[in-house]
């Protein structure tokens, strides 16, 4: 059993592993997948989602249906995110409350037959169940279905910082709104029709991207007023150049 003494100096780094924030860029670049795919997150850490245009979605999956919601609507949906590629992107934050299995998958029409599909915490030991085979098992599904409403997470806008751990952090509480968590409601559609188009938006991300655009245009509508340092290397040859010529008249007239 180790000292009393060295349980109190590992205490900060287990808290810090507990609490850590792991960032997954959700159609970063255009491309249609997650990055990363796979992650292993400890019990009581974050997993945040950073959406990129022009829409997508995360939602929890069983690994025996694909690109359909899991426990009939019961997990977790981060609704359908339409903010752009710039440097401001929602958010959706979840808390991992134990390690099995977590698969997710994007339920934009299309993309999750793609093979925009995730696990968090896959089993190191179970060789059937694999992020490969739940891809594949994905490309063959019938249909993506959206659940009714946002729940099981924080959606939130990304704030930049100086390091990963930093703007995670930030954006799990910067002014997060709470998604609903009415799972009898969302159980009730599971077999609804995927959505048609990105419309079904959430108005946090619009919200937070006129934010966005609104600091841009007052950052471009007010230049800075310091004006730009003046050179001096023409002055100092002018100086040069006169007194030379009044040493040369000085010398002509001793002559």
């Amino acid at each position: 059993m180790l000292p009393f003494a060295a349980l109190l100096l590992l205490a900060p780094s287990i808290y810090a592993q507990s609490n850590a924030v792991q960032i997954v860029t959700v159609g970063e670049g255009g491309a249609i997948q997650y990055s990363p795919d796979t992650i292993t997150a400890a019990v009581g850490s974050q997993v945040e989602f950073q959406f990129f245009g022009p829409a997508h979605s995360v939602v929890q999956a069983d690994f025996s249906s694909p690109c359909q919601p899991f426990n009939s609507g019961a997990g977790f949906f981060a609704g359908m995110q339409t903010s752009g590629s710039g440097p401001n992107p929602t958010t959706f934050t979840i808390t991992v409350n134990d390690t099995k299995p977590i698969w997710f998958y994007c339920a934009f029409p299309g993309h999750c037959q793609a093979g925009m599909v995730g696990v968090i915490n896959p089993s190191s030991s179970d060789s059937s169940e694999t992020l490969a085979l739940f891809r594949s098992a994905a490309a063959n599904a019938a249909k993506s279905t959206t659940p009714a409403q946002q729940q099981g997470g924080i959606i939130g806008p990304f704030i930049a910082a100086t390091n990963g751990t930093e703007s995670s952090t930030s954006s799990a509480s910067s002014s997060p709104s709470t998604a609903s968590s009415a799972s009898s409601t969302a159980a009730s559609t599971s077999g609804s029709s995927p959505a048609s188009s990105p419309s079904a938006a959430p108005t946090t991300t619009a919200a937070s991207n006129s934010t966005g655009s609104a600091s841009s245009s007052a950052a471009s509508t007010n230049p800075s007023t310091t004006s730009p340092p003046i050179p001096t290397g023409g002055a100092e040859r002018t100086h040069q150049f006169t007194l030379f010529g009044v040493l040369a008249g000085l010398v002509a007239a001793l002559i």
